[in-house]
């Protein structure tokens, strides 16, 4: 880069002028701080009325998300960035509630939008936590878990002590505990626990206690460990009295019904079962579990040949809109069983096929589930660090200014500001015309390398295809002419060379210009080639795609394929992996490119490097079109590449 020592000079002297003036200038005009969020009597009520409508969800819910709902709007109009986030928080637990999940979802996301915007970083745990409950109730608990753990990490980032909006950390380790445990992580869930354990009898909060012996209570359930696990949802009935939970006394009752089921002791087991029923029916607690609890009661009258009250368990889940597809599947098998005892086969018969296809069906949303947490965790991941980077900056450039003459301060600033607007823009422009130089010549680079491929791939069809097809001719003339060269072993692997030589020679000739590509499209290209990369090599591969591919550029397009045919390729030969998973989605302002196998890891010399395995070509494709590419890399455990593009990118060409 060529420097210019005069011109840097004079820009350092103007500099040097406006810090003296700065300097000097007295304390004419003083700027006030700035606080955050001041308080006055229109954000004390909007805290009070949180309060209030948080108090009022338990037996009138309905009230409680209007008056929430209105709370929010009323801290927009006065521009009450914490109530606002306060609200929608408060709102999604009532939602969680009346089991509209989803809707709760979508509020703390708003939530979680208006906290990143306003930085408000100290109600982070807060909606992190809620959102992992939601995720909880609708039991996709890997989801659960990670945002817990994003809560957590965002607790112990930020003193505890000024945080007073955000659970306690011991409630985030129960939860913690709760998710790993039903995720079928039952060591994390047990180090969660000890976590509880150590800090439960400094905080002396009974509720957190009785939360943890139902914890407990699950974990001794899975270990079979039977009396530890009677004694431990014992324990947490026990505190759940005392402190009148009704929530964790349901937990507890629930658990204790589950044991005795398994232990083939019905009476005990309805005994419990009703006891959480009742409760349920005197105070309305949390939808969760509710339903597959009515189904466990009429499973068990059913047992007992009690076919009408069996009956009226099974109808109250039946008629609840809000089951969850995972009940609705479990009510199916436990209505099939019922009909079954009666003689009802047919009936049997088609709900336990319709059991089964809503099971088939809740695998698939599973799978889709997985895949689409690995985007967000991706770009939750980004928004993360920009907005990390972003805090570094504004903090940067926090100063306190004062003057003591107003005229020369502003029209010094004035001529400072035209000198400083026109050095930034004259280095801009310089700064986009070398980005656009190094955009052509990779364009032109890129062009060449593909200009040379279709003409090898031409000259080896043509060409070297048509001799190979000329000379397999004369072999089968002389085949004919002379018929006991048919039993020649010479003979036969020689046609047996020139076929697959023949064969091979198209393949290579189709890789170097897929015609696929312009037929079929841009996923058809590469799912073909993905089959036919991995056919023989015992490597399982998927490929994944959401979006439209059609309206791509087909520059873009090609380029796009050789990024994954390369990526394939270096997983082929490098990895040692047994999975490789191809993700492609497009939502019509970007498009991502995901390529991740479960091998070896990237060798130290090429992370991060852009060099060695290829990787240079793929980074040249990817500043082409003014994309991102991101590598992650854990030895022995798998390599990922995150590449971004914006789709005006890929049309403007």
């Amino acid at each position: 880069m060529m420097t210019y020592p005069a011109k840097r000079s004079y820009f350092r002297y103007l500099f040097l002028l406006l810090w003296w003036m700065t300097v000097t200038a007295g304390n004419a005009i003083a700027q006030p701080a700035v606080h955050p969020a001041s308080v006055t009597p229109d954000t004390v009520a909007m805290i009070k009325s949180i309060s209030a409508a948080s108090k009022l969800k338990a037996e009138f819910p309905d009230s409680a998300v209007r008056l929430l709902q209105d709370i929010y709007r009323q801290s927009r109009s006065i521009s009450y960035d914490r109530g606002s986030v306060l609200a929608l928080s408060a709102l999604s637990v009532v939602q969680m509630q009346l089991g509209q999940y989803a809707s709760a979802q979508s509020s703390l996301r708003g939530a979680l939008q208006f906290t990143n915007e306003k930085r408000l970083p100290q109600l982070l745990p807060l909606i992190y936590n809620n959102l992992g409950n939601a995720y909880s109730y609708m039991a996709q608990y890997d989801s659960a878990a990670y945002n817990y753990f994003l809560a957590l990490r965002y607790k112990e980032q930020f003193h505890r002590d000024d945080m007073q909006q955000s659970p306690p950390i011991t409630y985030i380790y129960n939860n913690l505990s709760f998710s790993h445990f039903e995720a079928g992580n039952l060591e994390q869930a047990y180090h969660y626990l000890q976590k509880i354990k150590a800090e439960a009898g400094d905080v002396s909060d009974t509720n957190l206690l009785a939360n943890n012996y139902n914890n407990l209570g699950g974990y001794y359930f899975v270990k079979e460990r039977w009396d530890s696990c009677a004694f431990a949802y014992g324990k947490a009935i026990s505190w759940a009295q005392s402190n009148r939970n009704k929530s964790i006394l349901f937990m507890g009752y629930t658990g204790l019904g589950n044991l005795y089921d398994k232990l083939l002791q019905p009476d005990s087991s309805l005994y419990y079962y009703l006891q959480a029923y009742n409760l349920y029916q005197d105070v309305p607690v949390e939808k969760n579990g509710y339903n597959t609890l009515l189904c466990n009661i009429g499973n068990l009258y059913k047992q007992k040949k009690d076919y009408a009250n069996a009956m009226r368990f099974y109808r109250q889940v039946e008629k609840d809109p809000a089951k969850t597809p995972k009940e609705r599947a479990f009510l199916l098998m436990s209505l099939s069983g019922f009909y079954a005892d009666q003689g009802a086969f047919e009936k049997a018969y088609k709900l336990k096929e319709q059991y089964y296809a809503l099971n088939d069906s809740l695998k698939s949303i599973s799978i889709a589930v997985q895949i689409s947490d690995l985007e967000s965790r991706y770009e939750l991941s980004r928004k993360s660090q920009a907005l990390a980077e972003s805090d570094a900056q504004l903090a940067a450039q926090q100063l306190q200014t004062q003057t003591r003459n107003l005229w020369i301060w502003i029209l010094s600033i004035t001529f400072l500001s035209l000198i400083i607007i026109a050095r930034v823009w004259h280095g801009l422009q310089r700064k986009r015309q070398r980005a656009e130089n190094v955009i052509l010549g990779l364009r032109s680079k890129i062009a060449g390398a593909e200009k040379e491929r279709n003409r090898i791939a031409h000259d080896l069809h043509d060409s070297v295809n048509s001799q190979l097809a000329a000379a397999k001719s004369f072999l089968l003339a002389a085949e004919n002419i002379h018929p006991q060269l048919v039993g020649l072993k010479e003979f036969k692997i020689a046609k047996d060379i020139l076929t697959d030589t023949s064969s091979e020679v198209r393949n290579v000739a189709h890789n170097l210009a897929p015609d696929i590509l312009l037929k079929d499209g841009l996923i058809t290209a590469i799912s073909v080639f993905c089959s036919k990369l991995f056919a023989s090599s015992g490597i399982e591969h998927h490929v994944h795609a959401a979006g439209d591919f059609e309206n791509l550029a087909p520059e873009a397009a090609l380029n796009i394929y050789r990024i994954v045919q390369e990526l394939c390729n270096n997983a082929l030969k490098h990895s040692g992996a047994g999975t490789v998973t191809v993700l492609l989605t497009h939502n019509g302002e970007k498009l991502d490119i995901v390529v991740e196998d479960n091998g070896r890891g990237l060798p130290e010399s090429a992370r991060g490097s852009g060099t060695g395995i290829g990787l240079s070509g793929i980074m040249d494709r990817v500043k082409m079109f003014q994309g991102d590419i991101d590598i992650t890399t854990e030895p022995d455990t798998y390599t990922a590449f995150y590449i971004s593009f914006g789709s005006k990118a890929l049309y403007k060409l």
